[in-house]
């Protein structure tokens, strides 16, 4: 009956000298005396091993809570940022379309007054058409300003899943639009503070 680390080497072989000793009816007052103060000896050190075990496991217990408050904690700080992060990025993407379609719209505005108003009013002879046109234009560019988000939130996510993953190439295709060319003044326009 070795065990691993040895710690009980001696406590082993009294207890086999012992038993040989038990088994030949040849202890005497002597041994059993030595027997009961190895037994003795061993029970006081299982009482100090057993306290010390007790110490350390109610220390190990209090590091385990406090390892779970401090997980939960920073999963709720964790949620918080991101919801503070996805807000901001909301926000940053709503108003860089705000931005564009800004610009569309005056644009529209200005082209369908200079072109298409004095078309309208030569040709066609109605008279609130180029208001209904204007809000065509309107409605037309709103639908596309919400269009316009959700694209730059889902190129803000792709962002994301690149900088956590590495290249994420099948994504990157499932959301591209055509490329728009601008002139540099229009873009200076759109792109300037």
């Amino acid at each position: 009956m070795n065990d691993l680390w040895g710690l009980y080497d001696e406590e082993d072989k009294a207890l086999h000298a012992f038993k040989t000793k038990a088994q030949q009816n040849n202890i005497s007052r002597k041994d059993l005396a030595q027997f009961i103060d190895s037994y003795q000896d061993l029970l006081i050190q299982s009482k100090v091993i057993t306290k010390v075990s007790d110490k350390l496991q109610s220390k190990l217990n209090k590091a385990n809570e406090r390892i779970v408050e401090q997980n939960e904690e920073i999963v709720e700080k964790n949620s918080l940022l991101e919801s503070t992060i996805g807000q901001l990025v909301k926000a940053q993407v709503g108003k860089k379309a705000s931005t564009i379609i800004f610009t569309a719209a005056v644009i529209m505005f200005l082209s369908e007054e200079v072109f298409l108003g004095e078309a309208i009013a030569v040709i066609v002879h109605i008279q609130y058409l180029d208001l209904v046109v204007k809000g065509c234009i309107a409605f037309g560019l709103k639908f596309l300003e919400g269009g316009l988000e959700t694209f730059f939130m889902k190129k803000e996510q792709i962002k994301i899943v690149k900088g956590n993953n590495g290249n994420v190439p099948e994504l990157e295709n499932k959301f591209k639009l055509p490329t728009i060319k601008l002139s540099p003044s229009i873009g200076k326009l759109l792109f300037s503070k």
